[in-house]
């Protein structure tokens, strides 16, 4: 049993409603975008074919359908997402591209509280979702309890590019873009996205959360 108060749990609420009428382009520009991260995980938690998988924050399934695809897929896996829209794109998805392979499926579930039995899962995944959850270590405790013993867990959140790299230099220059835009009042950040919250509901719901799926 988690503590959770009425603004956290607003919050959670509010941020996976807020992808749910953008999960068809979010799941092409993911696709495009991080397919490389997607397959770089994949590959470095080595997963066999007789691994049961579970996606936390799954998306719209980027990792759940690279895996399927592997030359040595799986034998089950779970994704779950809180965005009602992320889910049923994934299981459109699963539907159209893969006639709804029984290795797969997608579930509305809140990574801090993962409704599924102890010790269940060989591996862990999260790409890019722990951002995105108010309180990470519920979730990373959810995410121990849930797997198996001698399993694997393998969690990306991002990082800035190697210092004195060309990478970084890139982002850099993209960086001093982003504050004269901020600066100039045409790019939202997080302290206006909860000012805007805040007008619009009340409490300081997002306050002090952030960060990018």
């Amino acid at each position: 049993m988690t503590n959770s108060s009425p603004d956290t749990e607003r919050w959670k609420e509010l941020d996976a409603a807020s992808y749910d009428g953008v999960a068809e382009a979010f799941d092409r520009h993911s696709r495009r975008l991080s397919g490389k991260a997607a397959a770089r995980l994949i590959d470095l938690v080595r997963i066999g074919s007789r691994d049961r998988v579970l996606d936390v924050g799954t998306g719209t399934g980027l990792l759940p359908f690279s895996l399927l695809r592997a030359k040595e897929p799986p034998a089950s896996i779970l994704g779950i997402d809180l965005s009602a829209g992320m889910i049923d794109t994934a299981r459109r998805r699963l539907r159209d591209e893969l006639r709804d392979d029984p290795r797969l499926r997608f579930e509305r579930m809140d990574a801090e509280q993962l409704q599924l039995p102890d010790a269940s899962f060989d591996v862990v995944l999260s790409g890019f979702a722990l951002t995105h959850v108010p309180r990470p270590e519920l979730a990373t405790q959810e995410i121990f309890r849930v797997l198996a013993p001698g399993g694997r867990v393998g969690i990306a959140l991002g990082s800035r590019p190697p210092a004195a790299s060309s990478a970084q230099l890139r982002h850099a220059v993209a960086e001093v873009g982003r504050r004269i835009a901020v600066l100039r009042g045409r790019r939202l950040t997080a302290d206006l996205l909860d000012r805007i919250v805040d007008r619009r509901i009340g409490g300081g719901v997002g306050s002090g959360v952030g960060g990018g799926r």
